[in-house]
């Protein structure tokens, strides 16, 4: 079975695209006061990165993903994207440690 179709029966599928959908939601929002806005690079990047991540394309959307987070270094939502995608391509270690970085800019 294909990583695609490994995902759509396991149940998985619906949480890591309702986390993805509510991810692309807050970085469009205009947010609380306080809370770090990414820039508009960064927001095309994510856009980029949630489309491929709903096409169960997990290197295209690492790739995306980090290209956001590169635009702008402190947009959380881009490091939690990328620690999802990287998840997905068993690349747990860099995984945890992108869901830290995602943690450590938006507790």
């Amino acid at each position: 079975m294909s990583a695609k179709g490994a995902v759509q029966y396991n149940g998985q599928e619906k949480t890591d695209l309702a986390t993805v959908s509510r991810l692309l939601k807050e970085a469009k929002s205009t947010g609380a006061p306080g809370r770090h806005q990414p820039n508009r690079a960064s927001l095309l990047s994510i856009r980029k990165a949630v489309g491929h991540y709903k096409k169960c394309e997990w290197k295209d959307a690492a790739i995306a993903a980090a290209e956001a987070a590169d635009h702008d270094a402190k947009c959380a939502i881009a490091y939690h994207l990328l620690g999802l995608a990287l998840a997905n391509l068993n690349e747990k270690h860099r995984a945890f440690t992108m869901y830290e970085r995602a943690l450590a800019l938006d507790p």
